[in-house]
């Protein structure tokens, strides 16, 4: 909502009049003009006036712009911005169309009205045909047609590759950007992120030969962790840049894209875009939607225009179709290449997480050696092992891809990769038994070995798109029967003696799967069985083994394929 403040005085009934002739709404004793549209030519018939003072400001404003006078006139103006916005982001896509030339339909469509710019830009079209397109921004709209105006009239940059980036954040990222922060409504908190070049980044993604794959520009849903569009960027060649779509894209996996037939992507090079779709199972082969953008012209400006307005409307529908969580970028890494997929893992103050855990990495090189042929949890293909601050570590051979802090860290590469958070919890009573069953398998490995897990809970495991579970998140692992130099709340009734226990993990296990919803359903009498099983205090815990023989279970043994990672199992999803 915006103000304008207008001083008046007993023989000021001139300016009045023409105030009321101008907008047709006058309140005699209020002194309120509301001025739904022509706002402009009201306030310039007012201003010809001397004996006017004219104001413009927010409605905070109008007990310190109002104390010096004895009368005013308040004019007040909606700013409608949102209104409009909210209009020319719908319809919403209720899919994602088949074909890239169904996309082409959509991502260049204009919007159902004109879309307001300023007066001078409107002037500037002349009479080419993108003008049908606008109209002048008449006072309703003053947010909104400062933001298409900016992206219409930027001026481009004819440099490197940094010049690229500049034409493509003015022309796409930026609108984007300012156009789902103004509606309100269908905002979605889209995050733009460029690669730095900083080895945290959240696009860290590093091939088999670890040569970076990290786009040049991505957009993120608002939780910064999946991926919703991607782009590419050079100086001057746009072939280059298709190039690098082509390198970068890498293993398609259902653990990241979940459903969606293929990625949104372009290229840019110098004052060109393209628009490329990615599909599934041919990666290697981006399709061309449309056809280039040339922002040196009006035309292109205006088609820049409205793939920005209508990447909105694709980039909400893309969110429906990935999964709910994917793994956090904060401290996991992750690798791609065309045969696997795979995990770096670091943990940074390593020496903080080791007072902490009362551990140490030769019993975790245990742990991880002791567990690579078993089913049911997650396996190290390389490390672990331990960076600590020292200047001759730069000589040392980097055999793991993470960050070149000086600070020490801890680092192990893993496999598989699986779905994890929401997108992991069972839904029904046989996705419970495949979830306990590969969760004992795991518990069953670690106890054969001395080991037992402390830290079982549903952020710590992981599973395939086939519901296959796995146990991850080694590094809280310790020998069996000891007791804890630090109590956790979950390991409530749950010592012996007070030592941490084999008994005390399938307890931790039996809480775990107790608490879910659909452990609180009808189950099979089976099911039941199981659930009281599980449920004993733990001085009366069956054992991992006894436990996988159960009939809700039906474990078979060597030949079992129903717990996740699988001995030398490299990809799932």
């Amino acid at each position: 909502m915006g103000s304008y403040f207008v001083y008046k005085s007993e023989q000021m009934t001139d300016a009045l009049a023409k105030w009321a002739a101008a907008l047709d709404t006058f309140d005699s004793v209020k002194h309120n003009f509301r001025a739904p549209g022509q706002v402009e030519k009201a306030l310039n018939s007012i201003a010809l006036d001397e004996r006017v003072l004219l104001f413009r400001g927010s409605d905070s404003d109008i007990v310190e712009r109002l104390s010096p006078y004895d009368q005013v006139a308040v004019v007040i103006v909606e700013d409608t911005s949102e209104m409009h916005c909210e209009a020319m982001l719908q319809p919403t896509l209720p899919a994602l169309p088949l074909s890239a030339d169904q996309l082409e339909a959509i991502l260049f469509a204009q919007p159902v009205h004109a879309m307001p710019v300023q007066q001078d830009v409107f002037q500037s079209f002349g009479s080419s045909p993108v003008k049908q397109m606008f109209v002048v921004e008449d006072g309703s709209a003053v947010t909104l047609a400062r933001i298409i105006s900016t992206q219409l009239t930027f001026r481009l940059l004819l440099g490197g590759e940094p010049d690229t980036a500049y034409n493509v954040n003015s022309s796409l990222i930026t609108l984007l950007f300012h156009l789902d922060n103004l509606a309100n409504n269908s905002c979605q908190g889209f995050l733009p992120v460029r690669d730095k070049g900083d080895p945290d980044s959240s696009m860290t993604l590093l091939s088999g030969k670890s040569a970076s794959l990290r786009p040049d520009g991505v957009i993120r849903s608002t939780d910064g962790r999946r991926l919703l569009m991607k782009w590419e960027e050079k100086a001057d060649v746009l072939a280059d840049a298709v190039e690098d779509l082509k390198v970068k894209t890498a293993q398609w996996s259902k653990l990241y894209y979940g459903q969606l037939p293929y990625l949104l992507t372009f290229a840019a090079a110098k004052t060109h875009i393209q628009f490329y779709i990615i599909e599934r199972g041919n990666v290697a082969q981006p399709k061309a939607v449309g056809p280039k953008i040339l922002l040196e012209t009006m035309s292109g400006s205006a088609k820049a225009l409205l793939a920005a307005v209508n990447l909105h409307r694709i980039l909400r529908t893309v969110e429906n179709y990935l999964p709910q969580e994917v793994l956090p970028v904060d401290k996991l890494q992750v690798s791609c290449n065309p045969q696997d997929l795979r995990v770096h893992k670091v943990i940074k103050g390593w020496s903080n997480f080791q007072a902490a855990w009362f551990t140490d990495i030769s019993l975790l090189a245990k742990v991880y050696k002791a567990t690579r042929e078993s089913a049911g949890i997650v396996h190290a293909i390389e490390g672990p092992v331990v960076h600590k601050s020292d200047p001759r570590s730069t000589r040392r051979k980097r055999s793991l891809s993470v960050s070149n802090d000086a600070d020490d860290h801890y680092s192990v590469v893993m496999q598989p990769v699986g779905l994890r958070g929401a997108d992991a919890i069972p839904e029904d009573e046989a996705q419970l038994a495949r979830a306990a069953h590969g969760f004992l398998h795991g518990l069953e490995a670690l106890h054969k070995a001395d080991f037992v897990h402390r830290d079982l809970r549903w952020a710590n495991v992981a599973c395939t798109t086939e519901r296959a579970y796995f146990l991850l998140d080694l590094e809280t692992c310790h020998w069996a029967d000891q007791t804890p130099q630090i109590h956790l709340q979950i390991w409530e009734g749950l010592l012996q003696d007070s030592k941490y226990t084999k008994a005390s993990d399938i307890c931790l296990l039996g809480r775990m799967l107790c608490g879910l919803h659909a452990m609180q359903q009808p189950l099979t009498p089976d099911g039941m069985a199981f659930k009281h099983l599980i449920s004993q205090p733990v001085g009366q815990a069956l054992t991992a083994a006894q436990l996988l023989s159960h009939c809700w279970i039906a474990c078979q043994g060597l030949d079992c394929r129903v717990a996740g990672a699988q001995p030398n199992e490299r990809h799932v999803g």
